[in-house]
């Protein structure tokens, strides 16, 4: 996690009406977006201005919100210095260019996730399985029929049994019996996850409440020191707070909450975790991105962190 905040940078590599031409755009172009990224099944949203490009490529990247399913795809990555993680990977949905003073604002408005969702389908038999299946190979397959869109992560939950006592085992979950799946793939995969399929950054997970996305090292501490900026608000069982721009944050991972102004949220009773160090462990279900990077314009830059207090996963990464 970044500690040291200064210096915002930024890259956003953007397709051309000509397929698999892009071009890149970086500083001293003032660029401001916002965007949002979460664990439910609809898709995630970016609206990105950036300040001053040329007319020819004002043209270039121009889309009508009716071609939207030519799929010219928009990556984002932002951060400090040279360190620019990537916070967006998703299509074109609309984009246009408008005067607003001396200034040539392009607006593009883009989705992660709905266009290979609405238009991926099920062709023929490719969705049958015989009984013994294993229920990884049924995920892995469906999702290799969703457009421009690869594996990220499945639970063991997803694939492996139970015991009586609710704990993962080695043995794989399989088909009792031959099982044929047919239309839209996405609500597919929705259906037989129980409401736990999402995709994020152009991957798809399979992941419970108690699941969670490993990334490399600890869950990072959230606090002070590291920018956070509100008092996190817990309303029923959502978390919610405000930081300094973090772009290193992903969906779904863990991470340590330490608010002198909210100690509550230490208290072990209100996480489902029976196991580990006394810190709680939060699984992020929601992330935005709001930023201003710009060499002559000050602006914000906040991201805001929303977690469930219940439902964190039992025990902790090591």
């Amino acid at each position: 996690m970044s500690q040291n905040k200064f210096g915002r940078n930024y890259q956003l590599r953007v397709e051309s009406t000509q397929k698999d031409t892009f071009f890149d755009i970086t500083l001293p172009k003032t660029i401001e977006f916002s965007l949002t990224r979460h664990t439910l099944g609809s898709s995630n949203n970016c609206n990105i201005r950036v300040t001053n490009l040329g007319q020819k490529l004002r043209d270039n990247i121009r889309q009508d919100w009716s071609t939207f399913a030519a799929l010219r795809r928009v990556q984002l990555n932002a951060g400090y210095g040279d360190n620019l993680p990537l916070i967006f990977s998703g299509f074109i949905q609309q984009a246009w260019s408008y005067r607003e003073g001396v200034d040539f604002i392009t607006n593009i408005d883009c989705n992660d996730g709905a266009v290979p969702a609405a238009l991926s389908v099920i062709q023929g038999n490719e969705g049958t399985f015989p009984a013994g299946t294993p229920m990884k190979t049924v995920y892995e397959t469906l999702i290799s029929f969703l457009d421009a869109t690869s594996l990220g992560l499945i639970g063991d939950s997803f694939i492996y049994t139970k015991d009586i006592n609710g704990n993962i085992t080695g043995n794989l979950q399989v088909l009792q019996k031959s099982k044929s799946y047919v239309g839209n793939v996405m609500q597919n995969l929705i259906n037989i996850s129980g409401q736990s399929f999402f995709i994020d950054n152009g991957l798809a997970y399979v992941l419970t409440n108690k699941e969670w996305n490993k990334v490399q090292g600890k869950a990072p501490i959230i606090s002070v020191d590291s920018g956070l900026l509100s008092t996190p608000l817990l309303e029923i069982q959502t978390v919610t707070f405000d930081m300094i721009f973090e772009p290193s944050l992903k969906v779904g991972q863990l991470i340590q909450l330490q608010s002198e102004l909210s100690p509550q949220l230490s208290n072990a009773s209100l996480n489902a975790s029976q196991t580990g160090p006394s810190d709680n462990y939060y699984k992020i279900t929601s992330l935005r991105h709001k930023a201003t990077i710009s060499p002559a314009v000050c602006g914000d830059a906040i991201t805001n962190v929303e977690f469930y207090a219940v439902n964190s996963p039992i025990g902790a990464p090591t």
